[in-house]
């Protein structure tokens, strides 16, 4: 797992939170921008295939490929994987069927993408089911006429059932456990977009176990720091929640609703499960008021200095900071 890529899809769910109850938005989420005033981008320069990219599920990054018309090759996960060539639309529309959108990861481009799977008239099975007219089980197929998805591509299971109170542990303070240079050895580290969590680990510890011992901690430590690896090392978390507890004028009380919020909203409203981006944003939204799960958290409520907090923890290197000194 990319420790950048991760950071953006998470950190996405809890601004959009803040976004969706009216006290922040973050720039840095991947939106949807205005369309730019320019001759449109000719429909030939989009969706001719191109290979030997690749990317994280959630996320979407375009690389710099001779052999697409517009000269990008855009690897999108934001649904299924997808390759397909692209072009900027900084300063040009996108041709029917694109929208111009942020990339996720690597140097931020606005670029033409397109969702592929889980949208409208294709749904997962179409109109004639998985199984066609005649079907498992006669004229509706083993899904019905309407697909697994159906002609409006609903996800099932979006929003996902309610996973129960995710735990929080205090990190316990300011440890000042890293110094300005290890901080500024991490944000060159994580400049690479294909970093992996357990290689910065092995990376910082090598320079200072002191810093790493603080930064990179296991979901059955006594404390939880900046990045929280869970079952068994095999997957992790960035921890939000840690720099909302230690930034001036934050609080545990602050740090677990912001981290419980969020580790909610990614398991209610996936990104994969909801079919895109759009959806997901639509179902934080939706959850974000609802008392019996996500809303529970009452984060404008536990943090009235939100807004302050959010623009110093925008990134896993002030998380990182905030938590660690540097």
């Amino acid at each position: 797992m990319s420790i950048i890529s991760f950071r953006n899809r998470l950190g996405s769910f809890a601004f959009i939170a803040i976004s969706a109850i009216g006290i922040y938005a973050c720039s840095s989420s991947p939106i949807t921008i205005d369309v730019p005033q320019g001759p449109p981008i000719p429909a030939s320069q989009v969706d001719k295939a191109c290979s030997g990219v690749g990317t994280s599920p959630g996320d979407a990054v375009a690389f710099e490929k001779s052999d697409c018309p517009g000269g990008l090759c855009l690897a999108a996960a934001r649904t299924a994987f997808d390759t397909y060539c692209t072009a900027d639309c900084a300063a040009n529309p996108c041709p029917a069927g694109y929208e111009c959108r942020a990339t996720t990861l690597g140097s931020e481009k606005k670029v033409c993408m397109t969702d592929r799977t889980g949208t409208g008239s294709s749904g997962s099975s179409g109109s004639s089911g998985s199984s066609g007219t005649s079907g498992s089980s006669g004229a509706s197929g083993s899904s019905g006429s309407s697909g697994s998805s159906g002609s409006s591509g609903g996800p099932v299971g979006c929003p996902a059932a309610f996973p129960g109170d995710a735990t929080w542990k205090s990190p316990g303070g300011v440890r000042f456990s890293c110094t300005a240079s290890d901080i500024a050895f991490i944000q060159a580290q994580t400049s690479n977009p294909s970093l992996t969590v357990d290689q910065l680990e092995t990376a910082l510890k090598a320079r200072s176990a002191a810093c790493s011992a603080c930064v990179f901690t296991n979901d059955t430590d006594a404390r939880f720091g900046p990045v929280v690896y869970t079952k068994g090392r095999t997957d992790a978390f960035v921890n939000t929640g840690a720099c909302f507890a230690t930034t001036p004028g934050g609080s545990d009380t602050c740090g677990r609703a912001l981290q419980q919020t969020e580790l909610c909203l990614r398991a209610v409203c996936d990104v994969t499960t909801c079919g895109g981006k759009t959806a997901a944003d639509a179902c934080v939204k939706k959850v974000i008021q609802d008392k019996s799960t996500c809303g529970k958290y009452e984060l404008a409520a536990q943090c009235p200095n939100l807004q302050t907090l959010a623009s110093s923890c925008e990134t896993v290197v002030d998380i990182i900071r905030a938590a660690c000194g540097g």
